[in-house]
């Protein structure tokens, strides 16, 4: 998992830096645009990386917590994929990420299962607690 957010860092970090180097370049340095097409479909796929490491991350967080996330063909809403409109890459070729409203459920998923977990811990050290008042109270009650 540490490699995924290190790779996330990595890939946030080449972003910006050609982004920054895509916003310098001008009609002077580059007359003929080949530099900037290259630069926009590197940061497409840099942008795609990204989409898909965080999803990764994600699904990791839910895996570790016991959470099952539905896969693309249950939850087609939740996903996104490399498939471009009209395009004919064969289905098990595509690269699948989760979309803005899959890693929201998927979070939402997660927040509930550590809340349903949380509040069930906190009932059983209640509920130990009071079995240990009434064995004290008992125990009191039979010294006297």
């Amino acid at each position: 998992m540490f490699d995924d957010w290190r790779k996330k860092r990595e890939v946030e970090r080449k972003i910006s830096e050609n982004k920054g180097t895509l916003r310098s370049l001008n009609s002077d340095n580059d007359p003929q645009g080949g530099q900037r097409i290259l630069l926009q479909r590197k940061l497409q796929n840099q942008e795609q990386l990204l989409r898909t490491v965080e999803s990764r991350i994600l699904r990791a967080k839910a895996r570790k917590a016991l959470i099952p996330v539905p896969g693309p063909y249950e939850q087609r809403t939740w996903w996104d994929n490399d498939q471009e409109e009209g395009g004919d890459i064969p289905e098990y070729a595509l690269t699948y990420w989760l979309s803005e409203t899959g890693k929201l459920n998927v979070a939402r998923l997660i927040r509930t299962a550590k809340r349903e977990r949380l509040d069930m811990f906190v009932k059983v050290i209640l509920a130990l607690t009071g079995l240990g008042g009434t064995i004290i109270g008992i125990i009191s009650v039979y010294k006297k």
